[in-house]
């Protein structure tokens, strides 16, 4: 994903927002794999299979334990509002253990990943 400036960021973020809130959208989940993906950096597939368990709140971290690659195995500190974020959505989390999961609560794949953003 490609940003030109904190204009279109902010704009995506309350797209995402929005769509969110319309109980009549068919998904959900949409603000905080969106903010993930700005705030964070992860690849669209590592977003998509963060589990509950790779988030700790405790110490602000995402770790990403499953890659493409071995280098892409990390942990990414996360930035205040992130962490907020991720609070929210973990607190009102309701089945499977991915934090953003398909309606059939399993882990997004890097294409439904996408198609949530876009």
């Amino acid at each position: 994903m490609h940003l030109d400036g904190v204009d279109q960021m902010v704009a995506l973020l309350d797209a995402a927002r929005e769509l969110d809130a319309d109980r009549q959208a068919r998904t959900a989940g949409r603000y905080p794999l969106v903010a993930t993906r700005l705030l964070a950096g992860p690849r669209a597939s590592e977003a998509g299979a963060v589990q509950l368990r790779d988030l700790d709140l405790a110490r602000g971290r995402l770790e990403v334990g499953r890659s493409k690659t071995d280098a892409g195995v990390r942990s990414i500190d996360l930035l205040p509002r992130l962490r907020d974020v991720l609070a929210a959505h973990k607190a009102a989390h309701r089945g499977g253990s991915t934090i953003c999961c398909s309606r059939r609560r399993r882990a997004l794949s890097a294409t439904r990943t996408t198609s949530r953003v876009a």
